[in-house]
């Protein structure tokens, strides 16, 4: 079995499931990009280097407006710090529009 497309498998039973390529789902969306904040609220996102400062909790906070969202006394509310760059992260939800114009 063939796993392109992202990870979706080719030429199984499902493949009939999953005949859109995630390249033609991009073309068709019209992304409406925004602040994380904005755009999901409750979205926490965080930031690891590698391997082993993921295991040490030592990462950066990319939503820290939503570190209160972690676990009280957590790896994650204790190691990780907030990001320091100016440029806050964007997000988008696609509106993908269907072959009829449907959406």
């Amino acid at each position: 079995m063939d796993f392109g497309n992202y990870g979706t498998p080719r030429g199984s039973p499902a493949s009939e499931l999953y005949a859109t390529e995630i390249h033609e789902l991009h073309s068709r969306c019209r992304f409406r990009y925004e602040p994380l904040r904005s755009a999901f609220p409750s979205l926490t996102v965080s930031h690891y280097t590698d391997t082993d400062t993921y295991d040490r909790f030592d990462g950066v906070d990319l939503t820290p407006h939503n570190h209160r969202k972690y676990q009280p006394g957590s790896g994650w509310a204790l190691g990780l710090q907030p990001r320091t760059s100016d440029r806050e992260p964007q997000g988008a939800l696609c509106e993908a529009v269907a072959d009829g114009g449907a959406t």
